[in-house]
């Protein structure tokens, strides 16, 4: 339980109690190659991959690949992308990616 006090907007103080922290967990190893690309983008990890999101810089998916090492991006207009990864175990990673 932490207490709060701010006696320019609250007279009395605030309680707060915390019920959760969650632990993020991250993919080992996580690589993108080759990075800038014109087209395929191959994923290597110590684990293997459940999920690939492909995002663009405004936070649109673009794509979602299940199960798979690699995302292409030859259809893609060049700029720079997120790639989010999930391995089978459920731990993220995230890589900045461009596209000639």
């Amino acid at each position: 339980e932490a207490v709060i006090h701010n006696s320019s907007f609250v007279e009395e103080p605030i309680y707060i109690t915390i019920t959760s922290i969650t632990e993020n967990r991250w993919v080992k190893n996580l690589k993108a190659f080759p990075n800038p690309t014109n087209g395929i983008l191959n994923i290597s990890t110590s684990s293997q991959i459940k999920s690939l999101e492909l995002f663009s810089i405004y936070g649109q998916q673009i794509a979602l690949k299940l199960g798979s090492d690699y995302i292409d991006l030859t259809n893609l207009n060049p700029g720079l992308y997120l790639l989010k990864v999930v391995d089978i175990y459920g731990n993220n990673g995230n890589l900045i990616v461009e596209k000639n």
